[in-house]
């Protein structure tokens, strides 16, 4: 010690080198309750808890096997979308092509109508990437046409860019963006008594929106119903899945019927 310099605090009965010394932690010692350790184990408890309380389905009834035949699935229809792996001049191809409009005081898009097969709206962004969209035919379509119908649209859009200047372009990462479906239950549904039943697969509030929201988890579907019983289907994989999830849950609104 430094005369004149106080030293440290030693209790009564204790040495100094044994003041200094810290015990090293225990493996068994509790974690802090701020520590990584602790938050981590909180959040998979919440999550155990959240799957258990809003899991799967299997708390729906065993649904029948059968649809009946004035049930069905119409108004199929389904997006795509590919690359052209190359930046475009949105302006430039407006004003080459005649069926093509850009406004971008509107939407920083180009929009490409075409009419063959089937009424499709490309859309064009100006990394090159394109969505299409089928609008609203005056016949059911089928659904092998659908996916020849898009296949054959990205080709058209494609060959249209390259006679714009772009030679380089090509369609490229083609895919099924989104499918949906439509149906009609052909009876008023109370959604309501519906919603006070099934409430952890819904979402309803008439004051936002007067539709009924159903979720299905097998197989993934979201389903949006009205009071006047109509159905619109999106977020599934297929049309066979939008199919079973019909089948699935029909007679769950055939239940509150008015």
């Amino acid at each position: 010690l430094v005369a004149g310099v106080p030293g440290p605090a030693v209790p009564l009965g204790a040495s100094p080198s044994s003041s200094s010394s810290t015990r090293a932690p225990s493996s068994t010692d509790a974690a802090p309750a701020g520590s990584a350790e602790a938050v981590a184990s909180t959040a998979n408890e919440m999550k155990a808890e959240n799957l258990a309380r809003h899991g799967g389905d299997d708390d729906l009834p065993e649904a029948p096997a059968e649809v009946p035949p004035h049930i069905r699935i119409a108004g199929l229809t389904a997006t795509a979308a590919f690359y052209l792996k190359c930046d475009l001049d949105l302006k430039e191809i407006a004003c080459a092509l005649r069926n093509a409009t850009y406004n971008p005081r509107r939407a920083p898009f180009c929009y490409v109508r075409i009419a063959e097969p089937f009424q499709v709206t490309a859309t064009l962004a100006t990394g090159g990437y394109v969505r299409l969209h089928p609008t609203k035919a005056n016949k059911p379509i089928e659904e092998a046409q659908i996916f020849d119908g898009l296949r054959h649209a990205a080709r058209h859009v494609t060959r249209l860019v390259q006679q714009c200047g772009y030679p380089e372009a090509r369609c490229r990462s083609f895919r099924i963006a989104d499918f949906r479906a439509t149906s009609d239950l052909r009876h008023p549904v109370r959604l309501e008594s519906f919603f006070a039943k099934w409430q952890r697969h819904c979402m309803y509030n008439s004051d936002v929106c007067s539709k009924l929201i159903f979720r299905l988890a097998h197989p993934p579907c979201t389903l949006s119903v009205t009071a006047g019983g109509k159905v619109g289907l999106t977020g599934f994989d297929g049309f066979d899945a939008a199919r079973e999830a019909l089948r699935r849950t029909w007679h769950l609104f055939g239940e509150f019927q008015r």
